[in-house]
Protein backbone atom coordinates (compact mmCIF):
# COMPACT_ATOMS: atom_id res chain seq x y z
CA UNK A 1 0.00 0.00 0.00
CA UNK A 2 0.69 3.52 0.50
CA UNK A 3 3.16 3.10 3.76
CA UNK A 4 4.82 0.53 1.93
CA UNK A 5 5.86 2.76 -1.31
CA UNK A 6 6.57 5.48 1.50
CA UNK A 7 9.15 3.43 3.37
CA UNK A 8 10.88 2.02 0.12
CA UNK A 9 11.07 5.83 -1.30
CA UNK A 10 12.49 6.74 2.49
CA UNK A 11 15.49 3.49 2.17
CA UNK A 12 15.83 4.52 -1.70
CA UNK A 13 16.67 8.30 -0.83
CA UNK A 14 19.14 6.96 2.08
CA UNK A 15 20.41 4.94 -0.33
CA UNK A 16 20.98 7.62 -2.57
CA UNK A 17 22.07 10.00 -0.16
CA UNK A 18 24.92 7.71 1.55
CA UNK A 19 26.18 7.54 -2.18
CA UNK A 20 26.52 10.89 -2.59
CA UNK A 21 28.43 11.43 1.01
CA UNK A 22 30.46 8.59 -0.45
CA UNK A 23 31.50 9.97 -3.55
CA UNK A 24 32.14 12.80 -1.74
CA UNK A 25 34.48 11.27 0.64
CA UNK A 26 36.70 10.21 -2.16
CA UNK A 27 36.56 13.45 -4.24
CA UNK A 28 38.21 14.70 -0.98
CA UNK A 29 40.59 12.06 -0.55
CA UNK A 30 41.67 12.22 -4.05
CA UNK A 31 42.02 15.93 -4.02
CA UNK A 32 44.34 15.88 -1.61
CA UNK A 33 46.51 13.05 -3.05
CA UNK A 34 46.78 15.55 -6.14
CA UNK A 35 47.60 18.30 -3.96
CA UNK A 36 50.36 16.03 -1.96
CA UNK A 37 51.47 15.41 -5.61
CA UNK A 38 52.07 18.61 -6.99
CA UNK A 39 54.04 19.50 -3.78
CA UNK A 40 56.09 17.15 -3.73
CA UNK A 41 56.60 17.36 -7.83
CA UNK A 42 57.71 21.35 -7.29
CA UNK A 43 59.58 20.06 -4.01
CA UNK A 44 61.60 17.78 -6.45
CA UNK A 45 61.86 20.42 -9.29
CA UNK A 46 62.91 22.99 -6.78
CA UNK A 47 65.42 20.77 -5.27
CA UNK A 48 66.81 20.25 -8.78
CA UNK A 49 67.48 23.56 -9.73
CA UNK A 50 69.28 24.22 -6.29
Amino acid sequence: GKLNALEDWRNARAELTRKFEIQEEQIVEQEARHTKALYEAEKSLVIGKA
